[in-house]
């Protein structure tokens, strides 16, 4: 059996989903197997939810949805077996006290429930999401064993990650998933591979960017770049991280010659500049229709002069060749090409100023981030950090400007006092004036030739 577990905050529009589909197509797509509440439509059982709710108002997340699908080859279960199955899984949860509902649906070749609780008790405390997914693998494995289904390989050991909803329905349609168009090409890389250089340059000759993060001289995960599309190894399965990668594909030291080359030209290209993801989408829309229209093309030549070269459509975007290397305008949000951390990072906060955009959120290397900050600081552009990280990043770039304010001012103050018109002096007495040290030794002079004669004559 596979488990599937998610935690949100509405339980009526989840019930309501479950019972009727998203746009109320059907009356009868969900059939309620199983629950321990009085209510039998989603109105009525959402609102016993919602009594539970008032006895931890601060609980953000108290809904927790869970679905258990049959294999294709298991033998069919009654509504008894899935309720018996639903009942034993939520109480090893921690559940047994919790009002619950199980729904199941046919609308599938695999026959599958929804489990809805609550995850406020009647005491108030609640019940702990920790390592959740895995006490979830545990007790499937165990229900498959009482039940006499087929096993399902844990997923710490399984190649590639299980399918989503969205996958399997493509694949009964006969689509291939991108997912798995991608794997299948990875595939091929590691089998006519002999080192991790070859994959490399495999993968880049199937249309594939390898993308390292490499940190301490050691590599810490990858990503997977396809069809403008970025995929985390863990996302694919275990077999393509890099752990499991060196162990089908051998690794040597000049490998790592490689890895850092690809690192760093991920690095100049990895550079954007964006709206906040909270912007309306039709101040979105209007963004993007601004590329089309001559007047931006105007407002482009104003604003980089002689550096710009070219500005021509590519796809939905806008290409814009600079001198210095390109730049992508997607309308919401500016990458770079080929473009050092601090230049990229001055032309895209100058575009976004010009765009009239109100704040940015920034994403790249710590380097390129630090100089995008500094340039909206400039610029009196607000940066909307995306973590705790960025936070620290963007207070090290005001301080690093308020330094460079003060040390401007007080180079300006010494300027300004050396500018001074000095007092002229009389050029017959230039000539007369002699260093301390000089006034000495004319003295101690005197005072021996005094000593000598004092000597010589008695006086």
């Amino acid at each position: 059996m596979i488990c599937k577990i998610t935690v949100g905050r509405g339980f009526r529009g989840l019930v309501n989903y479950l019972f009727h589909g998203s746009k109320n197509e059907s009356q009868d797509r969900g059939e309620l197997i199983c629950s321990n509440m009085a209510g039998s439509n989603p109105r009525e059982l959402a609102h016993e939810f919602a009594s539970f709710r008032q006895l931890r108002k601060s609980l953000g997340k108290a809904v927790f949805h869970s679905s258990i699908s049959l294999r294709p080859e298991d033998r069919a279960l009654s509504n008894e077996e899935f309720s018996e199955i639903a009942q034993a899984y939520l109480t090893r949860m921690g559940f047994e006290h919790c009002p619950f509902l199980v729904i199941r649906h046919h609308d599938t070749e695999h026959s599958h429930i929804h489990i809805v609780a609550s995850r406020i008790k009647p005491d108030g405390s609640v019940v702990s999401d920790s390592n959740s997914f895995q006490r979830a693998e545990c007790i499937m494995r165990d229900l498959e064993t009482l039940y006499g289904l087929k096993p399902v390989a844990p997923s710490a050991t399984a190649d590639r990650k299980s399918k989503s909803r969205k996958e399997i329905q493509l694949n009964q349609k006969g689509t291939p998933t991108m997912k798995k168009e991608l794997t299948d090409l990875i595939d091929q890389a590691i089998a006519d591979s002999h080192d991790i250089t070859d994959f490399i340059a495999n993968l880049e000759r199937l249309g594939i960017l390898l993308c390292p993060h490499i940190q301490n001289g050691r590599v810490k995960g990858l990503i997977y770049k396809w069809r403008q599309a970025k995929m985390k190894a863990s996302d694919l399965g275990k077999k393509y991280q890099w752990e499991n990668l060196i162990q089908a594909v051998p690794y040597t030291d000049r490998d790592m010659i490689a890895l850092n080359k690809r690192k760093r030209a991920e690095e100049k290209s990895s550079f954007t500049v964006a709206l906040p993801e909270d912007v309306p989408p039709a101040y979105v829309r209007e963004y993007r229709r601004m590329l089309l229209g001559d007047d931006y093309r105007k407002m482009l030549a104003d604003l980089y002069g002689q550096e710009l070269v070219d500005a021509k459509p590519k796809g939905k975007n806008l290409e814009i060749q600079l001198k210095q290397g390109k730049i992508i305008d997607a309308g919401e949000s500016i990458s770079v090409e080929d473009m050092e951390a601090r230049v990229a990072a001055e032309n895209m906060v100058k575009l976004a100023k010009a765009k009239g955009w109100n704040s940015i959120v920034i994403s790249g290397s710590d380097d390129f981030i630090r100089h995008a900050m500094q340039e909206a600081i400039k610029s009196d552009m607000p940066v909307s950090p995306t973590d705790d990280k960025q936070r620290m990043l963007l207070e090290e770039a005001k301080a690093a400007l308020a330094i460079a304010k003060r040390q401007n001012a007080q180079q300006e103050i010494r300027e300004d006092q050396t500018g001074f018109e000095l007092p002229k002096l009389n050029p017959l007495k230039i000539g007369e004036w002699t260093s301390y040290q000089d006034k000495k030794k004319k003295k101690d002079a005197e005072e021996a030739e005094r000593l000598k004669k004092k000597k010589r004559y008695g006086w």
